[in-house]
């Protein structure tokens, strides 16, 4: 990485879209299996097991958005927390939409439980990051929602939110 760049969490501007790489809560959905809290399917829960045990770190991704995004966070704590992270740090809100929300097909196997595991489970290591409104997003990546005025992290539905990982 050059030494005078860097991705940032405080640089979203309202208007901006929100974005995400790969898919969200497969960690979480192995975990939950590993625990033995749910039972996937086999080739299911190797999958998931495989995303918690093995997360692939972005590093393309990232060098790829040096030039374009306002700002960026891995999804370590949770989708939810780490929005909030970059909302804080910005001055702004994110709105969430919760049909946009990439959960794989092996996660889908847990029916309303996939959502839940997409917003506050952590350790995907996809990416969360803005743009501005009109900049193609790279390719895998999906558009979950837009920043605004105000302050935290909001989602369009009745979903149990929790608050993803805290760390103290």
């Amino acid at each position: 990485m050059p030494v005078d760049q860097a991705l940032l969490r405080s640089g979203a501007q309202v208007g901006d879209e929100v974005y995400v790489s790969g898919t969200l809560g497969d960690a979480a959905g192995g975990l939950a299996f590993l625990q033995d809290e749910w039972r996937p399917s086999r080739d299911a829960a190797a999958y998931l097991v495989e995303r918690h045990e093995r997360p692939t770190a972005r590093l393309a991704l990232g060098q790829q958005l040096l030039a374009v995004a306002t700002a960026a966070i891995d999804i370590s704590d949770g989708l939810l927390a780490d929005a909030g992270h970059i909302a804080a740090a910005s001055g702004v809100a994110i709105e969430l939409e919760s049909a946009a929300l990439p959960v794989s097909p092996a996660l889908a196997e847990a029916g309303e439980r996939a959502i839940t595991w997409a917003l506050n489970g952590g350790d995907d290591y996809e990416l969360c990051f803005t743009l501005p409104t009109g900049v193609p997003a790279p390719e895998g990546c999906v558009r979950i929602g837009t920043v605004v005025a105000g302050e935290g992290v909001q989602i369009d539905a009745d979903i149990d939110t929790g608050a993803g990982y805290q760390h103290f």
